[in-house]
């Protein structure tokens, strides 16, 4: 009985915070934000041609500076 009523006190109190936060034009900026910053870099290794596993080989090998890539 005691732990029912723990377990709901603290579930009123974090959803009163979730609701809280999501109100918050700060939180949904940042949110926003990280979104398009996800999609810019997402878009960045797509041109760089780094979207796969082989891609990501094929460019390390391509890359002088690099040691050859070997799967082992």
């Amino acid at each position: 009985m005691i732990t029912w009523l723990a377990k709901k006190v603290f579930q009123m109190k974090a959803d009163a915070l979730i609701k809280a936060a999501s109100c918050d034009p700060r939180l949904t900026s940042v949110f926003k934000k990280y979104e398009e910053d996800t999609k810019k870099f997402k878009a960045e290794l797509k041109r760089l041609g780094l979207t796969s596993t082989e891609d990501l080989k094929n460019a390390i090998n391509k890359n002088p500076r690099l040691k050859p890539f070997v799967d082992v």
